[in-house]
């Protein structure tokens, strides 16, 4: 099997509007792979751009963990 590059594991992410606690993302998990190519689609509002904000460090997971080659994501 391929290395592991980016590994998300039972990530939930939320957020706070002025309004309400947003739940984005619940128990998310997947893999990407060394070759892998992947399109991420979905309609407005389904937590796309939170999970990459989250994949790039700027937000963390109120649930499970992110590891890119093995080490972990700090938000």
């Amino acid at each position: 099997m391929s290395e592991v590059l980016l590994d998300v594991d039972g990530v939930t992410l939320q957020y706070k509007t002025p309004q309400t606690l947003v739940t984005a993302t619940y128990r998310v998990s997947f893999e990407v792979h060394r070759g892998d190519r992947y399109v991420i689609l979905g309609p407005s509002g389904c937590g796309k751009s939170t999970m990459l904000k989250a994949v790039g460090g700027f937000m963390a997971p109120v649930e499970g963990a992110i590891r890119i080659r093995a080490r972990p994501v700090e938000g």
